[in-house]
């Protein structure tokens, strides 16, 4: 069996001197890449959010977010993989780049699914269906 890795972030800021505006953050490089499965519901910004490369290869992913999904500042690029991303935003979000490869997508998105301030490169792969869909914040939320 696959292992299931699961990341959950609350719906309201925390209250710490510095607030990261993701389930899963980091100023560098985000690299993710295997076979295994990713839940991760970003309920206060996003859900995976690098402030430098997001890169991911490979893997099955459960994608929540009451902003963006995957968002990449600089790149975003994706190779292979299964994606369901449910967003009140855009799916995936880079300032530069987004580039999708071979995977699979199946998006609700508010906003844009695939949104790049740059070059966005689709090449091969199956987008399923994608949903706009007005959602707020709110909307995303579930009750504890």
């Amino acid at each position: 069996m696959i292992p299931e890795l699961r990341i959950l972030r609350q719906r309201t800021a925390p209250m710490i001197p510095k607030a990261y505006d993701a389930a899963l953050y980091s100023e560098a490089d985000i690299n993710i890449s295997g076979s295994g499965t990713l839940v991760v519901e970003g309920g206060y910004e996003d859900a995976i959010h690098s402030k430098s490369n997001l890169n991911i290869e490979g893997g099955n992913y459960s994608i929540t977010a009451s902003h963006h999904g995957l968002n990449g500042k600089k790149t975003l690029v994706v190779k292979g993989g299964k994606f369901e991303i449910t967003t009140v935003e855009d799916a995936m979000h880079s300032k530069g780049d987004v580039t999708f490869e071979n995977g699979e997508l199946n998006i609700n998105a508010g906003d844009d699914a695939l949104h790049a301030d740059n070059t966005l490169t689709v090449k091969d792969g199956n987008i399923m269906k994608i949903h706009f869909v007005r959602l707020t914040s709110e909307l995303m939320s579930k009750d504890s």
